[in-house]
C-alpha cells in the first residue's frame, strides 16, 4: 500500500496510457477492411445459373449491410443465406445467396403452395409433411433438383390390390338323335346347370381410379353340367289314293243307205261316252311325297254312234212351172252369185236364213270353222254353209249355230277341243265368210254333210268333201 500511495500518480498515469493505448488499438481494428467471398444462386439449374464475387467491406459491418452495399437484395422470403445476416463481416469469410423456388404440390385432391430452397423435390414434400407410399409415383422425381423451373409438383397416389370375382360358365347342349320319338319332335333328358369360375385380377388404382387390370389366375370352381336333348328320326309314313276319272267322247259313224230318201237319217246305234278310272296311290314320310304308284287303270271304251244317211234320189214329176216369188234384196251388198255346177247344189247363193251372232259367242264359231274349214274364206263359206243348213233343217241338234257346232258327235273340232288354238287368232278370212253366211244370207252350197274323204256323189270344196 506504501508502494502505491508513494507511485501513486506514476501508476494513475500508466493506466491512463493504457486505456487509451486500448482505444487507438480498436478504433484501428474497426476501421480495417475484410474480403468476403459471395455466391449468387440463380437457382435455374442452368450453366452459369452460379455467379461469385470477391468483395471487401469494413470488419465492423454486418452482412446485411455489406450485400446491401454491393447491390444485392435482402429478402429471407424469396432468398436463402447460408450465414446470419446480422454476422460482423470481421466474422464471415464467404456468404451463399440462393434463390428460393415457389410452386405448388398437386397431393390427394389439395393443392398446397411452397417456397422453398432445399435442394430436391423430395425435400420440398418432407418439408411440408408429405409421406409417400412405395408405390406412389412423383413429378418430377423426388431426387430431381429443386429449380426455378419447377413449379408444380405432382404426387400420384398408386395402390395396387388383388380382386377377386366370380363368372359363369354357360353349359352346352348336346343333341342325341332317337329313333323312338317322331321326327321333328325333342325331349330334354337332362337340364343343364351353369358352372362358375373364380377369377382374381391384379388391379392398379392411381388417385383412386383404376388403371390397369391383370388377371392372374383363373379356376374353375364349378363345372357345368351339359344339356341333354333326345332329337326324334322317327319317320311318319302315311298315303292316299288319287282318283281321276276322265270322259272319252264317241265318235259318230256315218252310214250311207242307197234305200232311204235322200235327206232321211236314222241312228242305228246311240253313242255312249267311255270313261277312264286311274288310281294312283301317293306316299308321304313326314307330310313330304316320296313316290307315286299306279294302283289301276281301267278303260271303259266308247260306244261309236252309227247313222245312216239316206242317199235314194227323189223321183220329181214334171208339172207346171208356177210364177216365183221375187227374191228380197239383202241389205248389204253381198258377192255376185256364181253358177251351180253340173250337181245342181254347190255354188254361192243368196237370200238363205240368216241369224243374228251373238258377240259372246262369235269367237267360238270362228275357231271351230276355222279348224274344220282352214283359214281361207272360200274353206270358212264352206264349213258355215253346212252349218247353216244344218239349222235350217233343224234335225242336227238345234235351231241356231252354236247348237249344231257343240251338238254331241258332231264337230270333231269341237268335241276335242282342237279349236282352241284359234279363239282369239287373227282370221280375217273367216270371220267375213261367217259374218256374210250367217247375217248376209249368202252360202256356197246346199249340202248338210262333209268329210275329210271323197265319197260317192260328194263335192270338194277346200279340202273338205260335202254331200
Amino acid at each position: 500500500m506504501e508502494f502505491i500511495a508513494k507511485n501513486k500518480k506514476k501508476i494513475i498515469a500508466f493506466i491512463v496510457i493504457a486505456i487509451l493505448a486500448v482505444l487507438t488499438g480498436m478504433t484501428c481494428f474497426a476501421n480495417m477492411n475484410k474480403r468476403v467471398d459471395i455466391s449468387y444462386d440463380t437457382n435455374s439449374g442452368a450453366n452459369g445459373s452460379v455467379q461469385t464475387k470477391a468483395v471487401t467491406g469494413k470488419t465492423q459491418l454486418t452482412v446485411r449491410d455489406l450485400l446491401t452495399k454491393e447491390g444485392y437484395t435482402v429478402d429471407e422470403n424469396h432468398y436463402s443465406y447460408s450465414v446470419d445476416l446480422d454476422a460482423k463481416v470481421r466474422n464471415v469469410s464467404e456468404v451463399s445467396i440462393k434463390q428460393k423456388v415457389s410452386g405448388n404440390i398437386e397431393v390427394d385432391g389439395q393443392k398446397i403452395a411452397f417456397t422453398s430452397s432445399s435442394g430436391t423435390v423430395g425435400d420440398v414434400l418432407n418439408e411440408n409433411n408429405i409421406s409417400l407410399g412405395t408405390e406412389d409415383l412423383v413429378t418430377p422425381s423426388t431426387t430431381a433438383a429443386l429449380t426455378t423451373d419447377v413449379s408444380n409438383i405432382k404426387v400420384t397416389r398408386v395402390m395396387t390390390k388383388d380382386e377377386t370375382r366370380t363368372e359363369s360358365i354357360a353349359f352346352a347342349t348336346q343333341e342325341v338323335q332317337n329313333a323312338d320319338l317322331a321326327k321333328g319332335s325333342s325331349e330334354v333328358t337332362t337340364l343343364g346347370e351353369n358352372g362358375v369360375s373364380t377369377i382374381t385380377d391384379r388391379v392398379t388404382y392411381k388417385d383412386g381410379n383404376e388403371t390397369d387390370r391383370v388377371n392372374v389366375s383363373n379356376v374353375v370352381t364349378k363345372e357345368p353340367v351339359n344339356q341333354i336333348v333326345q332329337i326324334g328320326t322317327k319317320v311318319t309314313t302315311t298315303s292316299e289314293d288319287l282318283v281321276t276319272e276322265t270322259s272319252i267322247p264317241f265318235s259318230t259313224e256315218i252310214k250311207e243307205n242307197t234305200d232311204l230318201d235322200e235327206g232321211v237319217k236314222n241312228v242305228l246305234t246311240k253313242g255312249v261316252n267311255g270313261s277312264r278310272k286311274l288310281v294312283i296311290r301317293v306316299t308321304y314320310e313326314d307330310g313330304v311325297e316320296v313316290s307315286r304308284e299306279t294302283i289301276s287303270d281301267e278303260t271303259t271304251n266308247p260306244v261309236n254312234e252309227v247313222i245312216e244317211v239316206g242317199t235314194k234320189k227323189a223321183v220329181v214329176e214334171e208339172s207346171k212351172p208356177s210364177e216365183p216369188e221375187p227374191t228380197p234384196t239383202p241389205d248389204t251388198e253381198t258377192p255376185t252369185e256364181t253358177p251351180e255346177d253340173n250337181t245342181g247344189n254347190s255354188g254361192n247363193s243368196t237370200g238363205n236364213a240368216t241369224e243374228s251372232i251373238n258377240p259372246s259367242d262369235f269367237d267360238l264359231i270362228c275357231a271351230i270353222v276355222a279348224h274344220e274349214g282352214g283359214t281361207s274364206y272360200e274353206g270358212a263359206m264352206g264349213v258355215i254353209s253346212c252349218v247353216m243348213n244344218r239349222v235350217d233343217s233343224g234335225a242336227w241338234g238345234g235351231r241356231d249355230a252354236v247348237s249344231v257346232l257343240t251338238a254331241p258327235g258332231q264337230f270333231a273340232s269341237y268335241l276335242d277341243g282342237y279349236y282352241r288354238q284359234y279363239l282369239g287368232a287373227d282370221i280375217p278370212e273367216v270371220r267375213q265368210a261367217v259374218k256374210d253366211c250367217m247375217e248376209n244370207g249368202v252360202r256356197s252350197h246346199s249340202y248338210t254333210s262333209f268329210r275329210s274323204y271323197q265319197t260317192s256323189g260328194s263335192v270338194n270344196i277346200c279340202g273338205n268333201w260335202y254331200f
